[in-house]
């Protein structure tokens, strides 16, 4: 999700229609999901400047409902970031000098400009501590200009593109301390190297300035997912083989697609629903989603990192046998390992599969279920998905 500016003391009979009926669509079609993403844009900031805690309150209740219907239960389930209509803006002399102080080929702000840009997401704060409470891991938030947290198999990065927002004709011209993203990503890589990493964030890469764009690209070369919002729009676009996602708001105006993507991450499987605001429901969007399609199956795919199976006994597999069989792959392509169920086949494979990689640095390792092979001149057919 994204952009939800929930005002509904203004948002007018079909914006509240749509966000009561959104409910009602996801009860109705028993969706149930693991996580939540919403990419920024909790209120909208020139109408809401006041009792900032009370309309948190609001938005996390409807957050919290939305949730509920998806079989979410847990806030640490729902995965936030700020956008521009979650910080208040003042000081535009200051924020300027900011501006033109930065390098976007250093990609460093002082601690003092972190610190006065980062204080001015007090809306959002109060949004976290609304959903979150004390929990000291999305404390964060307030400490770290890109944070990354491990969920589940993947690592999800917020991309605080929203940080130095604020000033005229910002869109394009946006810049985001690149030096930390590459350090957050830096450390990704050493702590979880073999998880897939998902970024959050409010704008669409576009948005950046040019050499800012252009030095955040080189930093995304994994085969990963980019969401985000602002547009109040869905298309899809490649950054090197990232894939980028924009979705669309809940709320009604002119000129906007109401628009909410899910998916499934093992799949490489998403798809995209729309407001279809005649008829007043929700539907799939399928146009959307016929062209998402092509690009996903024309999208090279990232190896599995570490599909090997976890081992549930302590086989005494000792280093006599593993010499063994490392002497046989020496000479041979193929090594084949037969014996009595349970005595240890799969753990010597294991065993044997992780010492190989790791000293002649293989990147991918494939356990390949064979079980439903009844003769070995079908293994040539195994498709490798």
């Amino acid at each position: 999700l994204s952009d939800l500016h929930y005002n509904p003391e203004r948002d007018g009979r079909n914006t509240g229609q749509l966000r009561k009926e959104l409910l009602t669509f996801l009860k109705d079609k028993k969706f149930s999901v693991d996580e939540i993403f919403i990419t920024g844009d909790f209120r909208h900031a020139l109408h809401q400047k006041d009792e900032l805690s009370s309309l948190a309150k609001d938005v996390v209740s409807y957050i919290m409902e939305v949730a509920k219907c998806v079989g979410i239960t847990s806030s640490k389930k729902i995965h936030i970031l700020p956008g521009n209509h979650d910080l208040t803006r003042s000081n535009s002399a200051k924020l300027k000098q900011i501006i033109e102080n930065y390098d976007p080929m250093k990609g460093i702000f002082t601690n003092d400009e972190l610190d006065y840009l980062s204080n001015r997401f007090d809306f959002f704060y109060f949004v976290c501590q609304e959903l979150y409470g004390n929990d000291l891991i999305y404390n964060r938030f307030r400490t770290e200009l890109h944070p990354y947290f491990l969920v589940g198999n993947c690592v999800v990065l917020c991309m605080n593109t929203a940080i130095a927002c604020g000033f005229e004709n910002e869109r394009g011209n946006l810049v985001i301390g690149n030096d930390l993203l590459y350090r957050s990503f830096e450390k990704i890589k050493n702590e979880y190297p073999e998880k897939k990493i998902i970024v959050l964030a409010h704008h669409a890469i576009e948005y950046l300035s040019k050499t800012e764009r252009e030095q955040v690209e080189k930093i995304f070369t994994n085969n990963d997912l980019y969401l985000c919002g602002d547009a109040h729009e869905i298309w899809i676009r490649k950054i090197n083989n990232w894939l980028e996602i924009t979705t669309g708001c809940l709320v009604n105006e002119k000129d906007v697609e109401v628009v909410f993507c899910m998916g499934n991450t093992n799949k490489n499987e998403i798809k995209a629903y729309e407001w279809n605001q005649k008829f007043g429901t929700w539907q799939e969007y399928i146009a959307f989603n016929n062209y998402l399609d092509t690009i996903m199956k024309n999208r090279p795919q990232s190896a599995n990192l570490n599909n090997l199976p976890k081992l549930e006994r302590n086989y005494r597999i000792t280093d006599d046998i593993i010499f063994c069989a490392n002497q046989i792959l020496e000479k041979n392509r193929f090594i084949y390992i037969s014996g009595l169920s349970g005595i240890g086949k799969t753990c010597l494979s294991i065993k044997l599969s992780e010492q190989i990689k790791n000293k002649f640095q293989i990147s991918s390792v494939y356990f390949i279920d064979g079980s439903h092979i009844e003769n070995f001149q079908d293994f040539y057919a195994i498709d490798l998905d």
